[in-house]
């Protein structure tokens, strides 16, 4: 009764092939950042979209009214099939692995810092490893999972933290922070946004880690839609204003 239904498979070729008829059209056509009406859905973290987003939206209302984003939570395990199936124009964060029809760039660079309630635990910085370790923490994971990068690296010099919370929202970590004595471990351009508005403290990470790379990734079909481009190449220029006031 009802009827045939395409696969996944057969949806997403037919999503692609559509966005190859709408390339051409748009390519064809004049874009003014002034006047053209579009929707733009970009699936990214909280953390990014507490960074950029003010700016994003300052920007597009003075500069582009018609240009309206969806944004949606980034979904690593999904987001190449939502890609592909022209669900999401745009994704935001790290740890992408594209496929060849995807088109990645680096949109910032950030490293790991300490973030707590020095009143708290009576901490001042730098912290020592054992009083890292003293206290337990919090850790924002974006696969749900009660496992992330601190804990690969204290297991290579054979030490482990306790978790006390495990969540995959970067906005609640600094209240939560503020309620106990524990400690979390985030990238610093956020934490140090979060302890300038919230009296918080931050600290070197006491345990090496490697920095993570923000990047954008699109599917190829859009790489030289006009609009498409425009919206990359503003959020590339409004990263690096960022990083700039945060050094002055």
């Amino acid at each position: 009764p009802d009827g045939m239904r395409p696969t996944p498979r057969a949806g997403n070729r037919a999503a692609a092939a559509l966005r190859q008829i709408q390339a051409i059209v748009r390519r064809e056509a004049a874009f003014d950042p002034a006047t053209t009406e579009r929707t733009f859905t970009v699936s990214l973290p909280d953390s990014t979209e507490v960074l950029l987003g003010p700016r994003l939206l300052g920007y597009l209302r003075a500069e582009a009214p018609g240009i309206r984003l969806l944004l949606r939570s980034v979904d690593r395990t999904h987001i190449l099939e939502e890609l592909d199936a022209d669900r999401v124009d745009l994704a935001i964060g790290f740890g992408f692995e594209g496929q060849t029809h995807h088109k990645q760039r680096l949109l910032y660079r950030d490293t790991y810092v300490c973030l707590f309630d020095a009143g708290q635990v009576g901490l001042v910085p730098p912290i020592s490893l054992d009083d890292y370790l003293r206290f337990p923490h919090i850790l924002t994971s974006l696969r749900e999972t009660a496992h992330g990068v601190v804990d690969d690296a204290l297991a290579k010099i054979g030490r482990a933290r306790t978790l006390a919370l495990t969540t995959p929202r970067f906005l609640v970590v600094p209240f939560l922070v503020r309620a106990a004595p524990v400690i979390t471990t985030m990238h610093a351009r956020l934490a140090t946004y979060f302890a300038d508005a919230l009296g918080l403290t931050v600290s070197p990470a006491p345990v090496p880690l490697e920095e993570v790379a923000v990047s954008m990734l699109w599917h190829a079909s859009y790489d030289d839609d006009p609009a498409h481009r425009w919206l990359r190449q503003v959020l590339v220029r409004l990263a690096g204003e960022a990083a700039e006031a945060e050094r002055l």
